[in-house]
């Protein structure tokens, strides 16, 4: 919880340090520090990338405090940390990004762009899930789990789609889609699968240059 406190305290802090930083001059890490101190807040993390040179990599990594204040481990910008919700806007951000440039529509149907996932939708015929739903939280299925937050099996690179492999069920479309708000962590879930061929294109050199910027 502390560690998330700090992510979402960083999330707002970062973009008024980095425009400071080209115009002012200042050290990032000793504000940044200087805010976990005032916040009494453990470590945090984070990573600047200049927009016009991303390209070129040009990615500026930082970190202060600790992973593991109990036992005097220093936190480095390596170290992988939950961001939780953080991710949705990131996520919702890059699949805007490529519907304005035509290369995803709002209207697509999630069923056609993830074959593999087999929804229980009563409404399939006349309101089938569009990515549009999954977005504004009005996709009819149900938020996670207990278990999907508290448990000791799952790793940082668990597949996407392993939850839905483990409990089919959780694709049970409980209200018509489009028509009913309904917060679902599971809906971002399926939206990242979505995204995925766009971040391999990000990753993979022999992948279209019309898409490497995108995700």
């Amino acid at each position: 919880m502390i560690i998330m406190k700090s992510f979402v305290l960083l999330f707002f802090l970062l973009p008024s340090l980095a425009f400071s930083a080209s115009e002012y001059e200042f050290d990032l890490h000793s504000q940044v520090q200087q805010v976990l101190a005032e916040e009494n807040l453990v470590g945090t993390s984070w990573a600047l990338v200049d927009s016009g040179k991303l390209d070129n990599s040009q990615v500026t990594l930082g970190s202060v405090g600790f992973a593991n204040k109990a036992t005097n481990i220093t936190l480095l910008p390596s170290h992988k940390l939950h961001v939780g919700s953080i991710t949705k806007t990131l996520l919702a951000s890059g699949v805007l990004v490529l519907v304005s440039a035509g290369e995803l529509s709002l209207d697509a149907k999630v069923s056609g762009l993830l074959p593999g996932i087999g929804f229980n939708n009563p409404w399939q015929a006349t309101h089938p899930i569009l990515v549009r739903h999954l977005l504004d939280h009005t996709s009819g299925l149900q938020d996670a789990r207990f278990w999907h937050l508290f448990n000791t099996s799952a790793k940082a690179d668990s597949p996407l789609q392993r939850i839905f492999e483990i409990e089919p069920a959780l694709l049970q479309v409980r209200t018509e889609p489009g028509s009913q708000f309904g917060y679902s962590n599971l809906s971002f879930n399926l939206l990242a699968m979505v995204a995925i061929p766009w971040v391999f294109a990000v990753c993979c050199v022999c992948s279209p240059s019309s898409k490497k910027a995108f995700l």
